[in-house]
């Protein structure tokens, strides 16, 4: 398990969600559609084996406005300023990478944000 690797999901299939979970820890958006996969893992898999939070959503929030309210979850519960491990990199699952998220991640000191197929990453060098 990495603790330095986080992935933000907003949108992604419940086969990529439990991958996912047993190799990082994972935020996930708690859309309807996102809880039922969720509660789903976790009625088939024991609690140490998946490491998922979901965050609370508005129904009208935008992908965009999704990946914001998970950034600061990130930042605070994964970060050495707050005395756990750093991330050096965040996947970023079912949201495309705008000018917005590229400058709100920058602002965490970021250096290399990369599109992906499933979205974007954001890495940024050890401390």
């Amino acid at each position: 398990m990495s603790i330095n690797q986080v992935a933000i999901i907003v949108h992604e299939d419940e086969q990529v969600i439990r991958e996912l979970a047993q190799k990082m820890h994972i935020w996930v958006a708690a859309t309807d559609k996102n809880k039922v996969v969720v509660e789903a893992l976790w009625q088939l898999d024991t609690p140490e084996e998946l490491t998922i939070s979901h965050y609370v959503v508005s129904p009208d929030s935008s992908e965009e406005e999704m990946v914001l309210l998970a950034k600061d979850l990130v930042e605070n519960h994964h970060s050495s300023v707050f005395g756990a491990a750093p991330w050096l990199e965040v996947q970023v699952h079912g949201c495309n990478l705008t000018k917005k998220l590229a400058s709100e991640f920058q602002e965490y000191g970021n250096t290399l944000l990369t599109k992906q197929g499933y979205g974007f990453n954001v890495t940024r060098p050890s401390e």
